[in-house]
């Protein structure tokens, strides 16, 4: 048995569930998850929530800054997770009784939580560490949490 979101969920059976997904949501329909909307903009700063996330995602050579990725690693090393979630049957039904956007909507609150895990647990335990000089600048050893504007800046949207 493979564990979805803490239901028993068959592996072979979230898998036929996500071809009748497949079938059955418009071809152009997506999740998307990041720094989306409203939330772009940080507090006291004239640098947005979007530029500081593509300068830890990516890292920055002349900031000394490390790539941290808090989108790519997190959704991509859970991709099975995300999978098996959308393949469980009340997603199934939700699919095939039109209700598509509703059930894109719980996969993208689904990759948020992921993406809030790794701030939580730095990265999975995959980020390198703050240097020295910024620890003592921070007062803190955690990669990515200063203000938590970035961590709360992240958001899902369904688009087609």
């Amino acid at each position: 048995m493979t564990q979805a979101t803490g239901n028993n969920v068959d592996s072979s059976s979230a898998m036929r569930g996500l071809d009748k997904i497949r079938k059955n949501v418009p071809a152009n329909m997506r999740a998307r998850i990041g720094v989306l909307g409203a939330d772009v903009q940080r507090e006291g700063s004239e640098i947005s929530n979007g530029e500081i996330g593509v300068i830890h995602e990516f890292g920055s050579i002349s900031k000394n800054i490390p790539p941290r990725s808090f989108l790519r690693m997190p959704i991509e090393s859970h991709a099975g997770q995300l999978a098996l979630f959308m393949g469980q049957p009340a997603m199934v039904e939700k699919v095939l009784s039109g209700a598509a956007e509703a059930a894109f909507e719980l996969l993208g609150i689904k990759a948020e939580e992921i993406v809030q895990n790794a701030f939580a647990t730095r990265g999975f335990g995959q980020w390198q560490p703050n240097s020295p000089l910024t620890i003592a600048i921070k007062g803190s050893d955690k990669p990515l949490i200063d203000t938590s504007q970035l961590r709360r800046s992240i958001s899902s949207e369904v688009v087609q």
